[in-house]
């Protein structure tokens, strides 16, 4: 099974950073995923397992780009995806923190426990739970509709996961984040998750 790691956003995206600290010290999301994502190439390549990172390129291709280029590598080979992120709060407000991680179906839910659970005891940091990428309200009309968020989880065909590994907004959080020890056990852990998945699921 052909592991797809999604590096979310590019070192040309606008605003994915944490506000410059006191020592100037800055932590840009695309250094952060990056890192994550490529030790966690290593491990797999290492393990015998068949990972790809989608985006090796530094830029950020758009959205659409990304989902079809997710979606053209699961029609060659059978797939699974994660995304891998870190979290910004509005407005830069510095309190929120933890580890909070989206899905979209329920086979994604079962997955993105497993990979969940891992990092919140490898890390623990405030555990702000598994989470839908969708929500359903009524309208005018009083009709249920679904309102769905997140397009690398709507739009792709595999079963994908998006992970948010801390605030680059909190303080606090941010100067782990920036750690290199923390992104390698932020790494270890989602690829134990992805494994202890993948066993459980007879993949």
């Amino acid at each position: 099974m052909k592991i797809i790691i999604d590096n979310g956003h590019g070192d040309d995206t606008p605003g994915k950073r944490s506000p410059a600290w006191t020592d100037q010290d800055q932590l840009f999301e695309w250094e952060f995923n990056r890192d994550i994502t490529e030790q966690m190439n290593i491990i797999l390549k290492a393990e015998n397992y068949d990972p790809e990172i989608l985006v090796p390129e530094t830029n950020d291709p758009p959205i659409r780009e990304r989902v079809e280029r997710a979606n053209e590598i699961h029609r060659a080979d059978d797939a699974i995806m994660i995304s891998i992120h870190g979290n910004a709060a509005p407005n830069d407000d510095t309190r929120p923190n933890g580890i909070e991680t989206f899905h979209y179906s329920q086979g994604g839910k079962i997955f993105a426990n497993t990979v969940h659970e891992e990092v919140v005891t490898a890390l623990g940091w405030k555990d702000r739970g598994v989470r839908k990428a969708y929500q359903r309200i009524k309208n005018k009309n009083n009709k249920k509709i679904t309102i769905y968020k997140i397009a690398i989880l709507k739009f792709t065909s595999m079963l994908t996961i998006l992970t948010e590994n801390g605030f680059y907004t909190n303080p606090e959080e941010c100067k782990k984040m920036m750690n290199a020890d923390v992104r390698s056990s932020i790494a270890m852990a989602t690829v134990l998750g992805l494994k202890r998945y993948l066993f459980n699921q007879n993949l």
